[in-house]
């Protein structure tokens, strides 16, 4: 067995971490405060099913050194903003802000950290569906 290459195994799988955001929710929400700082970028898988219509959702970043409450208003001492995302899945990479999710599957969006500490996913609308939504920070 090649050591070198053991070693190198460690390191790219401890280079990434997932975390469940969204859990098969049906009805609008945030998602807890997901630390982010230790990446320098996070893929934010998207999974739906039961959609006709389907529903929006936004990442929300914030730069504090506590997480933030996403759910109140923004202010001096509670400051996040929301992030664009890339579309993994498409040719055109124009960032966009609100990820809007209309039919059955599964997307991935790219988030560029740009030094957050704490991310949050938002179910913002929602006229049907089951949505489920998965991040995974990367240093690679």
């Amino acid at each position: 067995m090649n050591k070198k290459l053991d070693v190198l195994k460690r390191d790219v799988r401890a280079a990434s971490d997932s975390v469940s955001a969204l859990s098969s929710v049906t009805a609008t929400g945030y998602s807890k405060a997901i630390p982010v700082a230790q990446y320098a970028a996070v893929k934010v898988n998207v999974l739906a099913s039961s959609v006709t219509s389907g529903g929006v959702l936004k990442v929300w970043v914030s730069d504090e050194y506590e997480a933030p409450d996403f759910t109140s208003a923004i202010a001096v001492d509670n400051w996040y903003q929301q992030q664009s995302v890339i579309d993994t899945g498409s040719t055109d990479i124009t960032p966009i802000t609100d990820i809007t999710i209309d039919a059955n599957g599964s997307k991935s969006y790219e988030l560029n950290t740009n030094g957050a500490k704490w991310v949050c996913i938002e179910l913002d609308s929602r006229t049907d569906g089951t949505f489920s939504v998965k991040t995974i920070g990367y240093n690679l």
